[in-house]
């Protein structure tokens, strides 16, 4: 067995735990609470547009439903990740989250 340096462990982890693998459903623990199947429903079956609000705290579980809706939703659609928040820093924009409004 070959010895991984510290960056190529990290590395490994990271892709691991990449939206775009596959697998990670079988990573996810069920949770009988759920919204995914409503919001997959609601987005799915919409005569018109929806938007949908997932509110929460941190470590609640909004991304890992987010997720769960992305791969119910990716077989018919196209699905794009957006973080407006980790983007908005990157480009040193951060003072625009100050003005967002909730309709926007």
């Amino acid at each position: 067995m070959a010895i991984q340096s510290a960056v190529e462990f990290w590395q490994a982890v990271d892709g691991r735990f990449s939206p775009a693998v596959d697998d990670r459903r079988e990573w996810i623990v069920p949770r009988a609470d759920s919204p995914a199947a409503r919001i997959t429903a609601t987005l799915r079956f919409a005569a018109s547009a929806k938007k949908v609000v997932l509110s929460g705290g941190v470590g609640s579980g909004k991304s890992t439903e987010i997720e769960r809706v992305a791969t119910d939703l990716q077989r018919d659609y196209f699905v794009v990740f957006f973080d407006l928040f980790k983007h908005l820093y990157r480009v040193n924009a951060s003072a625009a989250l100050e003005t967002i409004e909730p309709w926007e």
